[in-house]
C-alpha cells in the first residue's frame, strides 16, 4: 500500500456510501498523502533503528487509512473467506 501510495495509484470508486461522501473522499485523500514509512532513530550504540507505517504526523490521523490497508491485506487472503 505505501508504495501505491507514494506513486499516487490508489483511488476511491464511486458512489461513495455515506452520510457525507464528499467530506470522507477528502478525509481519505488526505490521510492517504500523509501515511508513509516513519523511521526512529535508536536510542543509544546498541539499539536498532525503527521503521514504522504511519500517518501520525503533526497531530494528523490516520484510521482511515489503516482500514484501508487491513481490507487491502484482508482481500488478497483467500482462506479468509471459507
Amino acid at each position: 500500500l505505501n508504495n501505491m501510495l507514494r506513486k499516487q495509484r490508489v483511488s476511491v470508486a464511486d458512489p461513495v456510501l455515506s452520510e457525507d461522501p464528499e467530506g470522507n473522499r477528502r478525509r481519505l485523500k488526505e490521510q492517504m498523502s500523509i501515511y508513509s514509512m516513519q523511521f526512529k532513530a535508536a536510542q543509544n550504540a546498541f539499539g536498532k533503528q525503527r521503521v514504522a507505517l504511519s500517518g501520525k504526523v503533526g497531530g494528523m490521523k490516520d484510521d482511515v487509512v489503516i482500514c484501508l490497508q487491513l481490507g487491502c491485506y484482508y482481500s488478497k487472503e483467500k482462506h479468509l473467506y471459507a
